[in-house]
C-alpha cells in the first residue's frame, strides 16, 4: 500500500540486495489487507542471513504457534485462494479491490491531513501508505489542562465523545495516532470535534 504513485521496497529485498547480511522477519494478515479483522489470521515470514541467525527463533515461534494459537480452519484454508487466485476472473478481482482499497485510504489521508492542518495546536505527519496519520501536539500552544498525548486524548475523548490513541503507546509521546477508515461524513464529523475541542483549549 502506497501513495503518490511511491514504490514500494520491501525489507527483505533491501537486505538481500546489501548481502544477505541482515535477517529480516516479515509479518502480514487478512485484517488490513482485505477488511476482515474478525478473522485474526497472519503469518510470518523469515529471511535469514548467510550465518542462519534467526534459525533458532523460526523454530521457536513454530513451536509457539502449535501450542498457543488456534485461528479458525476455514480462515486458513481462504488464504491461498486469496494471496494467489487460481483463476483469470479472481485475479483481475482482486486486483480490482487492492485499487479502490488503495484509491480510497488515500483520499481520506488527504481529507484527513487537510482538516486536522485547521486545527490550533495541531501538526499532521502525512502518511505515505497506511490507514492512520500521527499528530504532532503543540504542547505548549494549549491551557494547563493538556500536559502530553494522554491528556489530550483523554480530555478529547471525556469532552467531545472522540477516541485517538496516544503517540505515547507507540513511543512516540505528544503524538496521537488518528486512524481515517470510518466513511468521510463520520471523520469529517469528529475532525470538526477535535477543531472545536482545539480551540476551547487554546492558550
Amino acid at each position: 500500500m502506497t501513495f503518490g504513485g511511491k514504490e514500494y521496497f520491501s525489507a527483505a529485498s533491501v537486505a538481500k540486495k546489501i548481502g544477505g547480511k541482515v535477517p529480516v522477519v516479515s509479518c502480514s494478515g487478512l485484517a488490513k489487507q482485505f477488511l476482515v479483522p474478525g478473522w485474526r489470521v497472519g503469518w510470518l515470514t523469515f529471511h535469514d542471513n548467510h550465518c542462519g541467525a534467526i534459525k533458532e527463533i523460526k523454530a521457536g515461534v513454530n513451536r509457539l504457534a502449535q501450542v498457543v494459537l488456534g485461528a479458525s480452519h476455514l480462515a486458513q484454508t481462504a488464504i491461498p485462494a486469496v494471496l494467489t487466485p487460481s483463476t483469470d476472473e479472481a485475479k483481475a478481482s482482486l486486483a480490482t479491490f487492492k485499487k479502490q482499497l488503495n484509491e480510497t485510504l488515500e483520499s481520506q489521508s488527504a481529507f484527513t491531513c487537510k482538516e486536522l492542518r485547521k486545527c490550533h495546536g495541531l501538526n499532521v505527519v502525512p502518511s505515505n501508505g497506511a490507514m492512520y496519520v500521527m499528530v504532532e501536539v503543540k504542547v505548549d500552544e494549549f491551557d494547563d489542562k493538556i500536559t502530553d498525548d494522554v491528556t489530550f486524548t483523554g480530555t478529547l475523548l471525556e469532552e467531545e465523545n472522540v477516541f485517538a490513541l496516544p503517540g505515547s503507546c507507540f513511543g512516540a509521546p505528544n503524538f496521537f495516532r488518528v486512524v481515517y477508515c470510518a466513511p468521510p461524513e463520520m471523520l469529517e464529523k469528529a475532525y470538526n470535534r477535535i477543531g472545536t475541542f482545539c480551540l476551547r483549549h487554546k492558550k
